[in-house]
């Protein structure tokens, strides 16, 4: 009985681990990512950690530690992030993107 609980138990655990989906981030064609998180957001400046994009907070958002996954912002109505307009956003011919 003992046998076939843990052989039923080993089967169950292979399945589960089968079926878990590995995350992996798409870098083809990335031009900028802005994880937004307490790491990546310094004062008012936040960090574009794959390109040269970075920004600037406007308004009144904040950093919020903890969270599931780290920190984050806490954007209000009106709060956004400015990034100015760079070659490697320059998709459409405009100058500054908002």
């Amino acid at each position: 009985m003992l046998r076939k609980s843990l052989t039923f138990i080993s089967i169950l655990g292979f399945i589960a681990y089968a079926n878990v989906a590995k995350a992996q981030m798409v870098t083809d064609g990335l031009v900028a990512y802005w994880p937004l998180d307490a790491e990546t957001v310094k004062g008012k400046d936040v960090e574009d950690v794959w390109g040269d994009n970075d920004g600037t907070l406007v308004g009144n958002a904040k950093v919020r530690a903890g969270g599931k996954v780290g920190g984050a912002i806490e954007f209000g109505g009106n709060d956004s992030v400015d990034i100015p307009g760079t070659d490697s956003l320059n998709f459409g011919g405009k100058e500054e993107h908002e």
